[in-house]
């Protein structure tokens, strides 16, 4: 069996292959023989490529608000949730979308989706969270939304709502205000979109 990869940059569309291509065989039987040989041609043909359909995630910000260290009771506890709507861009046809969840700065636990807050904040970490309150875990794959199934069926857009949370995981406190962007890539099908989702 021969078939083809696609091993660049090529673009959509129906090309016709140039060339003829000969592969040559060859079959030892055994040392002191002539080998057998074979030739086997691949005429000319026309490829179509086609890319499946993605998804792309719209940029937005999302303000934690400002936060004095009363407003936390001791290490591991939480304060100042936001909600916020990741909203997806998707091409017809393009099924199920999975998603994960990668953080930009260091990870304090992965199953508990605590990353670290930057801007001069010390004892904080951000925790995300599903939109039932769970922990969001970093890396893993998990169902985003489904979209239309068919490529003739319309361009669409998917919503879910995902709270964060400070939390306070030190045994103290920093700044009163704190950074992290996380890069959550939308993957389906093996191709990813990695937006700007900023809490500030």
């Amino acid at each position: 069996m021969v078939k083809f990869i696609r091993i660049g940059d090529v673009p959509r569309g129906t090309f016709p292959t140039d060339l003829t291509m000969v592969i040559q065989t060859r079959l030892y039987e055994d040392p002191f023989t002539e080998p057998m040989r074979a030739d086997f041609w691949l005429a000319l043909t026309t490829l179509k490529i086609a890319d499946p359909p993605s998804c792309r995630m719209r940029t937005q910000e999302v303000n934690m608000g400002t936060l004095s260290p009363a407003s936390f009771s001791g290490v591991g506890s939480h304060a100042g949730r936001r909600s916020y709507d990741l909203v997806l861009d998707c091409e017809a046809g393009v099924g199920q979308v999975d998603y994960q969840a990668v953080p930009t700065t260091v990870v304090i636990n992965s199953e508990l989706g605590l990353a670290e807050a930057i801007g001069g904040v010390g004892g904080v970490a951000y925790q995300f969270l599903n939109a039932d309150g769970s922990p969001m875990r970093f890396y893993a794959t998990d169902l985003f939304g489904h979209g239309g199934s068919k490529r003739g069926s319309a361009h669409q857009d998917l919503r879910r709502a995902f709270p964060a949370d400070p939390a306070y995981h030190h045994a103290r406190a920093g700044k009163r205000r704190a950074d992290v962007q996380p890069c959550l890539p939308m993957n389906r099908a093996g191709s990813a979109a990695c937006p700007a989702v900023s809490l500030q």
